[in-house]
């Protein structure tokens, strides 16, 4: 019986070049499989996202818009409703004055055009333009 001769280094060397080959083309199936498996999971999120997850965005993000548009229509009925109360006070010091004997606006403005009047005859009288500046050095 003849002994059996130990593996050369070549030989050991081409053994484990061929053991690394070999773990390379598992390596590469596993790296096919597990870009198929994220292909596969990517499609299932977007199916869930499409057919579970949207429909409830939409439906959360519609309940908000509505109570949004409550509340600023709310808000819009408070502010309108504030200016009215404004323009009623403006228009019942202009009708009627600030009340305790003091003149509307509406008297003040009439009172005013009634001096304007008298001036304007009073200067009509002496000769006078009323209302228009005099030049500087012109004045009495």
């Amino acid at each position: 019986m003849a002994e059996a001769q130990p593996p050369t280094q070549l030989e050991l060397l081409l053994a484990a070049i061929d053991e690394a080959k070999q773990v390379i083309r598992e390596a590469h199936e596993v790296t096919k499989d597990l870009h198929a498996a994220t292909r596969a999971g990517r499609e299932v999120f977007r199916t869930l996202l499409r057919d579970e997850w949207e429909p409830m965005v939409k439906a959360e993000l519609q309940k908000d818009l509505a109570v949004l548009g409550e509340h600023t229509a709310e808000a819009m009925r408070r502010a309108t409703a504030k200016v009215a109360r404004e323009f009623d006070k403006l228009a019942k010091v202009y009708m009627r004055g600030e009340g305790k004997g003091n003149p509307s606006l509406d008297e003040l403005m009439a009172a005013r055009q009634t001096l304007r009047r008298e001036q304007q005859h009073r200067a009509a009288r002496e000769g006078r333009i009323v209302g228009k500046a005099e030049p500087p050095g012109k004045r009495r």
